[in-house]
């Protein structure tokens, strides 16, 4: 498959700050038409990443306490390099 995370990337990414809210990113995906986006910190750090899945997970826990969006997200550091193969890539956030 030659192909790479570069090559299937997206460019034009659409990013939620961590104090987000909840109707924030709901709006903020519909109106994108996305099912996940990163998560950046206040200098623009992606900390995170929530999914439709997340936020349909999170929406359904209705006698859980309120928690903050950081409790949504992996307890991992993100990081890839662009120019890998997406098989490659694949694996490494699996074995996270």
């Amino acid at each position: 498959m030659g192909s790479t995370v570069k090559d299937v990337m997206t460019t034009q990414v659409v990013a939620v700050r961590k104090a987000a809210s909840f109707k924030e990113m709901a709006v903020k995906m519909r109106d994108s038409r996305i099912g996940a986006f990163p998560v950046v910190d206040d200098g623009g750090r992606v900390v995170g990443v929530v999914s439709a899945a997340d936020m349909l997970n999170k929406e359904a826990d209705l006698a859980a306490e309120p928690r903050p969006l950081s409790s949504l997200l992996p307890s991992h550091g993100l990081g890839l390099d662009c120019a890998i193969g997406i098989a490659r890539a694949l694996d490494r956030s699996r074995a996270r």
